[in-house]
């Protein structure tokens, strides 16, 4: 017996919730680390971050990081609904097949997060606008390294020489297309298709 179950209006969509966009199904949000933790379980997956010892953050030039993974973003374990980060291109596109899927094309995803495409999108959004921020007028609803949204970012203090980490997936207001984060909050792979 399948359940489908439908979000009430106004609710926040569930995680893993997907909407089509332009002929596409797109996920609402970034691949969680829920997601990769059951792709993991599955299939005995361990990234080169894992493997390596740590992963690389951008902090005045790329800088290794030890025990910081996609299961541990900061170097504690992470919480299902974090991004998943710390991955590389190639990890991200297996991640991407496993469920069935694909990464974008950097075309297909600043389309998704600037041009709004929904046949009636909410207020505050008209269709065929192109926008300048994924929120919409402004970057205030984003979340990011400073000007943006006040949000509090998942990284325990003094484990960042800047800004706060990431927020969980779905916590800044839904933006373009109803996409969550398209705005800042952690880098994104796109296939270039090359």
């Amino acid at each position: 017996v399948a359940l489908h179950a439908l979000a009430q209006p106004g609710a926040t969509p569930a995680v893993g919730a997907t909407a089509r966009i332009h002929g596409s199904e797109w996920d609402l949000h970034e691949v969680t680390i829920g997601q990769v933790r059951r792709m993991a379980e599955a299939t005995g997956f361990t990234s080169r971050a894992e493997r390596e010892g740590g992963g690389f953050i951008f902090e005045f030039g790329w800088t290794r990081k030890p025990g910081w993974t996609w299961r541990a973003p900061f170097g504690v374990p992470g919480d299902d609904r974090e991004p998943a980060v710390h991955l590389t291109f190639d990890e991200a596109q297996n991640i991407c097949r496993h469920f069935g899927k694909r990464l974008p094309t950097d075309k297909e995803w600043t389309d998704a997060a600037y041009l709004e495409q929904r046949t009636s999108p909410p207020a505050g959004f008209v269709k065929g606008r192109r926008y300048a921020y994924p929120n919409g007028e402004s970057a205030a609803g984003s979340h990011c390294l400073s000007g943006c949204g006040n949000y509090a970012g998942t990284a325990p203090k003094g484990a960042l020489d800047r800004g706060v980490g990431h927020v969980r997936v779905m916590t800044t207001p839904a933006g373009v297309n109803g996409l969550y984060e398209m705005g800042g909050n952690s880098w994104e792979w796109v296939d270039t298709g090359s």
